[in-house]
């Protein structure tokens, strides 16, 4: 028996690697605070929010993570000058 990869899997004769697994993300609050600081800033130009793909959004999960980064931005950004 060959010892287990660094992924947690047997080896494989095959020597391929598995399909990489979902990214890691930051939790939600460290993702508005780095929002709110940007936007606070005063030097954010341009911002782009997309969703990959909404057929696989659980409960539309994604998107209203998405409108609370965006709601965030939109609220801290400091008037134009």
């Amino acid at each position: 028996m060959r010892p287990p990869t660094s992924h947690g899997r047997q080896g494989s004769s095959s020597g391929r690697k598995p399909p990489p697994g979902p990214a890691p993300s930051a939790p939600r609050r460290t993702a508005e605070r780095v929002c709110a600081m940007v936007a606070a800033s005063g030097r954010l130009a341009v911002c782009d929010v997309a969703e990959l793909n909404p057929a696989l959004d659980v409960d539309d999960r994604t998107a209203r993570a998405g409108a609370r980064l965006l709601h965030r931005i939109l609220d801290t950004t400091p008037p134009a000058a």
